[in-house]
């Protein structure tokens, strides 16, 4: 049997993606809170697909706190990419508003798998909410803004 190896060389390309669905905020251990987004939406490269996340924070409704999550976006007959993602999450009347801005940070690409199998990435990942108030739960749009890097070669086994 031989086996030839290419080179692991990835191939960079604009990522961006818009997801609307339903943000909801199950309960949470002792001072946490976690919310669940399950959307649907389209992105580069995926096409129409499918967003899960859940993330989690400590709980401070007098201003805004951290939060981090993980989270997968679907595409049927292509194949997924699994993320993880932090932001900062804002409850309202946090700095005298009473509708909070859309909710920012960032998301880094993990893994993949059909099409997309040793994909990695980063870019921007901003949560907005239109519940009158920009804040969890309730009806949400999610975006991602970055890079998306794919395998240009796979390793080929050849007997």
């Amino acid at each position: 049997m031989v086996v030839h190896a290419a080179h692991a060389a990835a191939a960079g390309v604009t990522f961006r993606g818009t997801y609307q669905g339903t943000s909801s905020l199950p309960a949470g251990g002792a001072g946490q809170m976690t919310e669940t987004i399950v959307a649907t939406g389209k992105a580069s490269a995926l096409g129409i697909s499918r967003l899960r996340s859940s993330a989690t924070g400590p709980i401070n409704p007098a201003g805004c706190f951290p939060m981090s999550g993980r989270g997968r976006l679907a595409s049927q007959g292509k194949g997924a990419l699994a993320y993880r993602f932090q932001l900062s999450l804002c409850f309202p009347g946090a700095f005298g508003r009473q509708r909070q801005p859309p909710q920012r940070g960032s998301f880094t690409i993990t893994s993949g798998t059909g099409d997309f199998k040793g994909a990695r990435g980063t870019g921007t990942y901003v949560e907005a909410f239109q519940n009158g108030q920009n804040a969890p739960p309730g009806p949400v749009t999610i975006r991602f803004r970055g890079t998306l890097l794919l395998p240009s070669a796979r390793t080929k086994r050849q007997e």
